[in-house]
């Protein structure tokens, strides 16, 4: 009974020391997971803000186009307008022209 005493608490020994080395690979495992998981998401936000970055940049862009294309529009109106005024003043001239002509006749 002794010898299978002692073979009996060996086994015990055994089964605990793989039982703890479960336990590490495990432990060891997860640590990679999640250094990979964090290395992972730190790879994610940085093209995220790298996509944040060109979307802010094309926004400011299209701001830039939208602010010019509205400075060629108001600069159209004001030629609009001093092409009307000029027409008036033409037609203007003429009619007094004309008046003058038909005073001295």
């Amino acid at each position: 009974g002794h010898k299978s005493a002692a073979a009996r608490l060996h086994a015990q020994a055994l089964q605990a020391l793989a039982r703890e080395h479960e336990a590490h690979i495990l432990e060891t495992k997860t640590k990679q997971e999640a250094e990979l998981t964090a290395k992972a998401m730190r790879h994610e936000e940085e093209i995220l803000s790298q996509h944040a970055a060109r979307e802010a940049e094309r926004a400011s862009h299209e701001a830039a186009l939208a602010g010019r294309d509205e400075t060629i529009r108001m600069h159209e109106e004001s030629v609009t307008e001093h092409r009307a005024a000029l027409e008036n003043a033409t037609q203007e001239h003429k009619a007094a022209a004309e008046a003058a002509a038909k005073l001295h006749s």
